[in-house]
């Protein structure tokens, strides 16, 4: 190999390796979708809260499904070893799975939630 190559494959590896390090997990609020940043600031606004752990897949996958705007829900993180963990208030509030969604009116659904579902229980606006 001449220089050149050298050079232009040492390019190349560092413009994938950056690449790499930068994902589709990136909660940049400035890149948030505008309507699910609304959404998620709709539902936070209404006394809903989200109930998961950092291990869990379907809570990782409620989040994720906001992309962004998931920094604008209203999660409590149920494990201790998670960021912000607050188990007590997660025995308080009686949960045994995740995610679980507890709303203002009382109703307690668990599982991964469409935008409509969680929309239509809180009143929130959604079209999408």
């Amino acid at each position: 190999m001449n220089m050149k190559q050298i050079i232009i494959l040492t390019l190349l590896a560092a413009t994938l390796l950056l690449s790499a390090c930068t994902t589709a997990n990136d909660l940049d609020i400035n890149n948030a979708d505008p309507a699910l940043l609304d959404l998620a600031t709709c539902i936070s606004d209404s006394g809903a809260n989200f109930y998961g752990a950092y291990w869990c897949p379907h809570c990782e996958e409620q989040k994720d499904i906001f992309g962004a705007a998931q920094v604008n829900l209203p999660y409590t993180e149920c494990d201790a070893k998670g960021t912000n963990g607050d188990p007590q208030a997660c025995t308080e509030a009686g949960i045994t799975s995740y995610p679980t969604w507890i709303f203002a009116d009382g109703t307690v659904i668990s599982g991964t939630q469409t935008f409509d579902t969680l929309a239509g229980i809180t009143g929130c606006t959604w079209e999408g």
